[in-house]
C-alpha cells in the first residue's frame, strides 16, 4: 500500500493491467425478503390480562415500515438502492476499526450449557481482516460507494473511526464525496480507565463528517449545548464589547438556547455500572453521542440508515428515544425522554446485532404505545440464500466437492475420497460416523429425512449427521419418531453462517434445537376460542455431545431448558407464504431474568375451523428456532 500523489493505492484497488476495478454489486437480482413483521407490541405492565391481539388500542403509523436486515451490508445496500436510491437523508456508521480480534458479549445468567463457545462468551462480531489491510481498504471503499449511492442530495453521512484506520479513511471519503464536500473532523473525547505508562492517554476516537452537496440539513438550535458555568453567571453587560482576531464585536448576546458546539465533544461512553442504557453489546455507543448527529443531520419526515447498527442504538435514537442532563440535588442525572421519530433503515451481519437491536426496539415501541405516542412498525428482513450462493462460488471454487470440504473440515470431519461428495450419502466421516452435507441453497425437510436414513441403513450404518443449513419447521422434534421407525440415529447439525464471515477459523457447531410447544385452547361465553400457547422444553446442545447423552437430555421432563431461551414470540395467525408476525412477544430484561412459560395473550378466534400458530424461539446463544402447531 502506497500513496500516489493524493491517492490511496491498495491492493485490489487496480487490476494488473493499471486499470481501475469499478465497484460491482453482486447479483442483486433477488430481493431483500421480509422475514419477520412487528406491527403492534404486547401491551407492557398487565400479562395477566387477556386481549385480542386485534384490539382497537393505539396502533403504528401507516406511513413507512422501518427496516431491519440481517445480513452482509454489501449485499444488502445494492439491494436497498433499488428503493431508496438518494432518499436518505443521514448516514451513520461505525465500522470495525480493523482492531485485529473477535468481540464478545457476556452469556445472561441461565446460560449454562457446556458448548465449545468461548466459556460465558458468545460470538458477536468479527473486527479482523485476514487477507490484510488492503483487503480491509477495500471493505470500506466498497461500502462507502454504495452508501453514496442512498445519500439524498440534503443529506449527511458520519463515519466513526479511531486511531488505527482514521487517516485511510479520511483519503477514502476525500475520493468519494470529494474534498469540498468535506464539513468536519468531529472529535469524540471520554475518560476512563487504562492509562499507559509511557504514552499520553488514547481517550478519543474520530468521526468524518461529508454531505453529498452544499444544500445540506443543518439544525444548529437542536444541538445547542449549555454555556460554561462562568458565561452563565456573567453580566449581560460583559458582552457589550468583545474582542477577537484583533476585531471588535459589540451587542453580543448568548444565545438563551445554549452554546453552538465545537468540533469536540465530551461525551461519555457507558460504563460497567451503567443500569440504564448498557446492553453488554461490544463496542455500543451512548444515546447522547448518537442523538446529537440526529438531531444536527436530520429532520423528522428524514429516513436515517445505519449500515453496521450493532446494538441498534442509532435505530433507537431515530424511534425518538433522546437524553438530557440535568441537576438534580447538586448532581449530574441523565433524562430520558422521546422526541418526534424519523424513518428508519439498520443493517448487521451479526446474529447478536440483530436480536440485540430487535428487542430494544420492541422495547420503544412498547414504551410508546404505553404513552399513546406514535410509533412505525418495523420489519426484519433476510437475503435468504445470496449470501451462502456467493460464498459457494467465491470461496468454495463453484462445485460440490470444494464446497463439502470446506463445511466438512470446519465440522472437524475427513472429506471422502474421489467419489466423496458425489455420493447421495457419505461425504465424509467424523469418527468413523458418515456425513451427508446438505446443498447450499437447500432446507432439509422431512421427506429427506425419510429418504436419507433408508439409505444409511442400506450402507449398514447406525448413525449419521446431517449438516444442513436450515431445516424444516417441527422436524428437529419429529427426528426421534423417523429414527426409531428406521432403527437408525439421525444428527442434524446446523451449519453456523460465521464459517462465511470467517473461513478456516474455528466456530462452534450446534445440533438443530428441539422447541416443544403446547397449544392452549379456551371457549369465550361468546363462543369464540380464545388461544394461548405453553412452552414445553427447550433443548440445543453441541455437536460434540455424545448421542447417548444427547438422548437422554432429549426425553428429559416437560419445563426443561426454558431457562436457555432469551425471546420467544407467537404468530396466531400463521401462513407459510407470508412472513412472521408478532402478535405476541416475551423477552428477558436485567429485571426479568426469565421469559414467561404462557402466552397469555388471549388471541381471540372464531371456534369454527383450524387454525395454524407458530412459535419463533431465540435462546442466549443467539440462534433461532420457529415450530408450528395447529389449534
Amino acid at each position: 500500500m502506497v500513496l500516489c500523489g493524493t491517492e490511496l493505492i491498495w491492493e485490489g484497488k487496480y487490476d494488473l493491467a493499471g486499470n481501475r476495478i469499478p465497484v460491482r454489486a453482486d447479483d442483486c437480482e433477488s430481493a431483500l425478503l421480509e422475514i419477520e413483521r412487528i406491527e403492534r407490541p404486547r401491551k407492557a405492565g398487565a400479562p395477566d390480562q387477556p386481549r385480542s391481539f386485534l384490539a382497537a388500542d393505539q396502533g403504528p403509523i401507516g406511513d413507512f415500515d422501518n427496516r431491519l436486515v440481517w445480513g452482509d451490508n454489501g449485499l444488502v445496500l445494492p439491494r436497498l438502492a433499488k428503493d431508496f436510491r438518494a432518499a436518505v437523508d443521514l448516514i451513520y456508521i461505525d465500522p470495525p476499526f480493523n482492531v485485529g480480534t473477535d468481540f464478545v458479549m457476556d452469556a445472561p445468567s441461565g446460560a449454562t450449557a457446556d458448548e465449545p463457545a468461548s466459556g460465558r462468551g458468545r460470538f458477536a462480531y468479527r473486527d479482523s481482516w485476514g487477507q490484510g489491510e488492503g483487503a480491509y481498504l477495500q471493505m470500506i471503499h466498497e461500502r462507502l460507494v454504495l452508501l453514496r449511492e442512498l445519500l439524498s442530495e440534503r443529506g449527511t453521512i458520519y463515519v466513526h473511526c479511531d486511531y488505527r484506520v482514521s487517516h485511510y479513511v479520511r483519503m477514502i471519503l476525500d475520493e468519494i464525496f470529494g474534498p469540498q464536500n468535506y464539513r468536519n473532523e468531529l472529535i469524540w473525547c471520554y475518560r476512563g480507565g487504562g492509562v499507559p505508562r509511557n504514552d499520553f492517554a488514547a481517550k478519543h476516537d474520530t468521526i468524518f463528517r461529508y454531505t453529498k452537496s452544499d444544500e445540506y440539513i443543518f439544525n444548529a438550535d437542536e444541538v445547542r449545548i449549555p454555556y460554561s458555568p462562568d458565561v452563565q453567571a456573567s453580566l449581560a453587560s460583559r458582552y457589550d464589547k468583545s474582542y477577537r482576531s484583533n476585531k471588535v464585536y459589540e451587542g453580543y448576546r448568548p444565545n438563551v438556547l445554549g452554546k453552538h458546539p465545537e468540533d469536540w465533544w465530551l461525551i461519555q461512553p457507558i460504563m460497567p455500572s451503567d443500569r440504564t442504557e448498557r446492553l453488554d453489546y461490544p463496542t455500543q455507543k451512548p444515546v447522547e453521542l448518537i442523538q446529537r448527529m440526529v438531531d444536527a443531520s436530520s429532520r423528522p419526515d428524514s429516513l436515517v440508515l445505519d449500515a453496521f447498527c450493532g446494538s441498534g442504538t442509532t435505530l433507537a435514537v431515530a424511534e425518538g428515544l433522546r437524553v438530557k442532563r440535568e441537576m438534580i440535588g447538586g448532581k449530574e442525572r441523565l433524562r430520558y425522554y422521546y422526541a418526534e421519530p424519523r424513518r428508519w433503515i439498520g443493517v448487521d451481519i451479526g446474529r447478536f446485532a440483530m436480536h440485540t437491536s430487535r428487542k430494544r426496539l420492541i422495547e420503544l415501541q412498547r414504551v410508546r404505545q404505553a404513552q399513546g405516542a406514535a410509533y412505525r412498525s418495523f420489519g426484519v428482513y433476510g437475503l435468504g440464500d445470496a449470501e451462502r450462493r456467493r460464498w459457494y462460488g467465491k470461496f468454495a471454487g463453484d462445485n460440490r466437492r470444494s464446497y463439502c470440504k470446506t463445511i466438512l473440515e470446519s465440522f472437524g470431519a475427513e472429506p471422502s475420497g474421489e467419489q466423496g461428495c458425489e455420493q447421495p450419502t457419505l461425504d465424509g466421516k467424523k469418527q468413523g460416523v458418515p456425513c451427508h452435507v446438505l446443498d447450499v441453497n437447500a432446507t432439509f425437510t422431512r421427506a429427506m429425512a425419510e429418504d436419507l436414513l433408508k439409505r444409511v441403513t442400506a450402507e449398514h450404518f447406525n448413525q449419521c449427521y446431517c449438516l444442513a443449513w436450515a431445516f424444516a419447521h417441527n422436524l428437529p422434534a419429529e427426528i426421534e419418531e423417523l429414527e426409531q421407525k428406521h432403527g437408525v440415529r439421525l444428527r442434524l447439525v446446523q451449519i453456523p453462517r460465521e464459517i462465511i464471515d470467517a473461513p478456516g477459523r474455528k466456530v462452534p457447531w450446534f445440533q438443530a434445537a428441539i422447541l416443544k410447544v403446547q397449544p392452549m385452547i379456551s371457549i369465550a361465553p361468546a363462543g369464540e376460542k380464545l388461544m394461548d400457547v405453553r412452552l414445553e422444553s427447550y433443548l440445543r446442545e453441541s455437536a460434540e455431545v455424545a448421542p447417548e447423552e444427547f438422548d437422554t437430555r432429549r426425553s428429559q421432563e416437560p419445563g426443561t431448558g426454558i431457562e436457555l431461551l432469551d425471546f420467544w414470540a407467537v404468530d396466531f395467525d400463521w401462513q407459510d407464504d407470508k412472513p412472521f408476525t408478532q402478535h405476541w412477544q416475551d423477552y428477558r430484561t436485567r429485571k426479568k431474568p426469565c421469559v414467561e412459560t404462557v402466552s397469555n395473550a388471549g388471541s381471540s378466534h372464531a371456534a369454527t375451523g383450524e387454525q395454524m400458530v407458530a412459535v419463533k424461539a431465540i435462546d442466549t446463544f443467539g440462534y433461532e428456532t420457529v415450530v408450528t402447531a395447529v389449534c
